[in-house]
Formats: structure tokens, C-alpha cells, sequence
């Protein structure tokens, strides 16, 4: 059985490390179950409030439902198969 969390977070950092355009603009990376999301950032001119995630089964990229608030500063925490994005906008 694959350890999926795991997983997701060294494919994450194997992905920060790879792509330098991603430290630029995404703020939060989180590994959960077999998806790898990158959430909020910035564009050089705006905070971003985009959640996006990596299916590694798929190998696809979808956008998925938004923060309510954009955030470029903050950290990111998963607990009881939720993530949690702490910071302010």
C-alpha cells in the first residue's frame, strides 16, 4: 500500500525544486491522499486566492474551489484529512 501523503509531499518538493516559476507564485504546498495542492501566492502584481492540485494517479492538474480570502504569506497544515491555510491576506 503506497503511503500517499508521504508521497505527495516529496513529489512536492521534488516539484518546488525542479520548476523555479512555482516558488514565485505559489505560497502553500500540501500532499493529501494521492493529490499534491498548491494553494494561494502571488503574481508579481496581485495575492492569489487559487487552490489548485496534482492528481498523482492522473498525472493532471485541476483548479478546485478558491479561498475565500487571496494570501501570499502563509503556511499550510493538514490534520484529520483537512487542509488548513493560516495566515492573513
Amino acid at each position: 500500500m503506497v503511503n500517499h501523503g508521504r508521497f505527495c509531499c516529496l513529489l512536492a518538493v521534488y516539484m518546488i525544486h525542479s520548476f523555479k516559476y512555482f516558488l514565485d507564485f505559489v505560497s502553500g504546498v500540501a500532499g493529501l491522499d494521492q493529490y499534491v495542492y498548491a494553494i494561494g501566492g502571488y503574481d508579481s502584481t496581485y495575492q492569489l486566492s487559487s487552490v489548485e492540485r496534482y492528481d498523482i494517479e492522473t498525472n493532471q492538474w485541476e483548479c478546485i474551489v478558491s479561498m475565500n480570502q487571496p494570501r501570499s504569506a502563509l503556511s499550510i497544515a493538514v490534520t484529520n484529512s483537512k487542509i488548513y491555510a493560516l495566515g492573513k491576506s
